[in-house]
């Protein structure tokens, strides 16, 4: 590679890197629950080896119920040892591999068979895509299992170029998509054996290292696979509904939900309408990508080649994931069509480029830096602002306000809605105390749960606490703290029994 294309490349890698690391404890705002949820067991694995629920070294962590996958929860771990049991710990691992993401983007891109510049543009349209650094800024475990699909997919396709022996960490790290998240394993589970088929021809001559790999991966997954299973159906059961119990023809749901995923109002317009998945006013894709992503398609269909086959058979393929629940589409679960749709975009910009007017360029630069300028406007300046409620903001720092004075009271009463895993994170809770108590996070310590049909009374003598929401009416002279979210609205108030 030339001194020039690797100056762009190192260009491109800070860009990713500042992109995602920026301010990465403060926006988003504040840990969203299944960020305290990984952080928390992360910390439990530290101090005694086990979950909070007490299982040792778990291949599945049963958490809320939600059954994660335990590749992020280990990472989270590592970086504990480093960082403490902090905010930052818990997104380091998503940034990071963020921005190994786009540059391995780069060398998939190279494996197939894109020239040198466009090889650039895909890994820099990653590394400016709202998509993927809309979740690389917080700990999603979805982040990990991309980046270990596109490595698997890249080594795997290497392997079959250069050294027959990278087949075995391909599928290393095909295992590793699969231990990160229930998306991931999805589309890596089908996107292998289409691999195994449309380059069956060259899979002949390398049989030897890809048995010893199949072997491997097989051996990884075998302890496993029942415990994945159990977390996948309880995943569906939380999120709770699959298409299937949706109203109406099975197989029009099916369709429509399918369908949904490569809508232009989602991919160019609106985006998902989850606060924590876009800033919901602009796409999962830039608006200017339109065109490019129209004409690599044309482009791709009119030039078929194995790694044409192996782009749009991958881009249809990620769709699945959030097709198969009742929320389509879905940011989150849909993350492993990012790089699809970035590589066809670099390959249509090449070709409106090179084939219909290269003089477009003078239009296209500075048509993508305001894109990118407008979306960072809105991310850094409005989005922590309006979606603080979709982080659960407030919760940390009602937490650390009780801590400060707890000493004072005697009990403390917190309203049902009030998350415990943030109690359980910021004061934290003893692991073992939890263990030992088989969960019971209704009494931990002086924190009581309570409800409207129990509420708690003042007892003479004794000085106590009261956490409620904002919209809880209670006597406001009792009032000791107003909890505000980042934008300045109140989350939480706190008053003295």
């Amino acid at each position: 590679m030339k001194k020039s294309a690797i100056f762009i490349f190192g260009l491109i890698i800070l860009l990713a890197a500042i992109l995602r690391f920026y301010k990465i404890t403060i926006n988003p705002p504040h840990l969203y629950w299944d960020e305290a949820s990984i952080a928390y067991n992360a910390y439990s694995i530290n101090e005694t080896g086990e979950d909070e629920w007490g299982e040792s070294y778990p291949v599945v962590f049963k958490a809320f119920g939600d059954y994660k996958l335990p590749f992020y929860i280990y990472l989270t771990a590592l970086s504990q040892k480093v960082f403490g049991v902090t905010d930052f710990a818990v997104r380091l691992p998503s940034a990071a591999v963020g921005v190994l993401t786009v540059v391995v983007m780069f060398f998939l891109c190279r494996q197939l068979k894109m020239k040198l510049p466009h090889c650039l543009i895909a890994s820099l349209l990653m590394a400016i895509s709202p998509w993927h650094w809309q979740f690389s800024r917080a700990g999603f475990e979805a982040n990990l299992g991309l980046f270990c699909q596109i490595a698997g997919l890249w080594l795997f396709l290497l392997s079959l170029n250069k050294n027959k022996w990278l087949i075995i960490p391909a599928f290393l790290f095909f295992a590793g998509a699969i231990y990160s998240y229930h998306g991931a394993a999805i589309t890596t589970i089908l996107l292998i054996p289409l691999l195994f088929l449309i380059f069956r021809q060259e899979i002949r001559k390398t049989w030897k290292q890809v048995v010893l790999g199949i072997i491997l991966f097989c051996l990884i997954l075998a302890g496993y696979l029942p415990n994945y299973l159990q977390a996948a159906k309880g995943r569906v059961n939380l999120t709770g509904e699959n298409f299937l119990q949706m109203k109406g023809n099975p197989i029009e749901n099916f369709t429509n939900n399918y369908l949904a995923n490569f809508s232009f109002d989602y991919l160019f317009f609106h985006g998902d309408q989850d606060g924590r998945h876009s800033v919901k006013k602009l796409g999962e894709l830039y608006l200017w990508q339109l065109p490019t992503v129209l004409a690599g398609i044309y482009f791709l269909l009119r030039n078929r080649t194995k790694a044409s086959t192996v782009i749009l058979i991958g881009l249809l393929i990620s769709a699945l994931p959030p097709t198969v629940t009742t929320i389509s589409p879905h940011a989150l679960r849909g993350l492993g069509a990012v790089y699809w749709w970035q590589i066809l975009s670099a390959i249509g910009l090449w070709f409106i480029f090179r084939k219909i007017n290269p003089k477009l360029r003078l239009v296209a630069i500075p048509v993508i830096f305001y894109a990118l300028a407008l979306y960072l406007h809105v991310y850094f300046i409005h989005y922590p602002k309006a979606y603080a409620a979709d982080w659960q903001d407030g919760a940390k720092q009602a937490t650390i306000f009780l801590k400060k004075i707890e000493k004072d009271y005697e009990n403390i009463f917190v309203y049902k809605d009030f998350p415990a895993v943030y109690l359980m994170l910021y004061w934290p809770i003893d692991p073992k105390l939890l263990q030992q108590n088989n969960h019971n996070t209704a009494n931990m310590g002086k924190f009581t749960y309570f409800d409207y049909s129990n509420l708690p009374r003042q007892n003479i003598g004794n000085k106590d606490l009261l956490l409620v929401p904002e919209w809880f009416k209670y006597d406001e002279n009792k009032l000791l703290r107003q909890i505000n979210m980042y934008g300045g609205d109140s989350a939480y108030k706190i008053y003295e029994l």
